[in-house]
């Protein structure tokens, strides 16, 4: 981020204003690279920076993309200090206005998966199948091989795992991990492809089968080991892991095992501010394995909030 940041200042330093639309509306890519980084950042005025862009009138089809990535970057701050009402708010308005104006497929599909993964945040499943069943009927085989596609799936896993669809949500993960995807080199894909993991040991997690769910949360711990930057920035990836696999070797009889796990989980949270990329790991689940955790052996967790709230502690 320091580099892609630093990148973009030097490009500013030159002063070349733009000569033309275009050269505008792709000053506008690299302010919402900025807003990005900002957010992943914590910096303070990143509220007041997202709108330091303006859109010239009339709107060509570039100005109308990057006009709907500002307004997904402005409900992406919201998520990323968990005000998850406010983020679902934002997306539903500007779903709302943008029905009158075309607007670029691959443009509206990442404000509808941002959207899927706020609903299934706040549990309203029957909304996520609902928005995403006219995108995935509506995808080509080209389709199938984007980022964007396998956003919309887990999407859809994550909703069948809400209600308690195990074997349902198998079959879309499934679906999902036989298109063969490169090898991540970007945050966003390490997300993806740890998402992926998480996914696989929480539907082994749901089953009879808690040793299964020990080995796929080992599996995934080992991931993030392996991605050059999760394994740099993102301890809270790692925490989730460790807490996770904790509760499943409570189940399976391994306390000694667990209490290490958990130690180490907890250790991380002490340090890291929670994140919400991940889309229930950090809320719903977090909350429910920290619940049944204290309930059988009293170990509780400490969690660093950002946006500059007091910690929080499970339960």
């Amino acid at each position: 981020m320091a580099k892609s940041e630093a990148q973009i200042r030097n490009f500013y330093k030159q002063d070349i204003p733009p000569k033309t639309r275009r050269d505008h509306a792709l000053q506008g890519r690299l302010h919402i690279s900025q807003i990005e980084n900002k957010i992943k950042c914590y910096e303070p005025d990143v509220a007041s920076f997202i709108y330091q862009w303006e859109v010239e009138q009339p709107m060509s089809t570039l100005d109308i993309e990057i006009t709907s990535r500002v307004q997904s970057a402005a409900a992406r701050l919201f998520q990323s200090i968990g005000d998850l009402e406010a983020a679902k708010a934002f997306l539903e308005q500007f779903l709302s206005l943008k029905r009158a104006t075309p607007t670029p497929v691959n443009t509206r599909r990442v404000i509808i998966s941002r959207l899927a993964d706020i609903y299934c945040e706040l549990r309203e499943y029957p909304k996520v199948t609902e928005i995403l069943q006219p995108e995935l009927e509506g995808s080509t085989a080209p389709d199938r091989a984007s980022r964007l596609y396998r956003r919309l799936m887990l999407a859809l896993m994550e909703a069948n795992v809400g209600f308690g669809r195990s074997d349902a949500a198998y079959r879309v993960l499934k679906k999902t991990q036989d298109i063969a995807f490169p090898e991540p080199d970007n945050l966003h894909d390490e997300l993806l492809h740890m998402r992926t993991l998480f996914g696989a040991a929480r539907i082994a997690h749901m089953g009879s089968d808690r040793a299964e769910a020990v080995l796929r949360w080992r599996f995934a711990l080992q991931e993030v080991e392996r991605m050059h930057i999760l394994k740099s920035t993102r301890g809270f990836t790692s925490a989730i892991g460790y807490l996770s696999m904790a509760h499943a070797q409570l189940s399976i009889g391994d306390r000694h095992g667990a209490r290490h796990s958990w130690l180490i989980g907890a250790a991380v949270l002490k340090s890291e501010i929670c994140e919400f990329w991940i889309p229930v790991a950090s809320t719903v689940w977090l909350r429910e394995i920290a619940t049944d955790v204290h309930k059988s052996e009293g170990w509780s967790l400490r969690i660093m909030l950002p946006g500059g709230r007091p910690d929080l502690t499970w339960p």
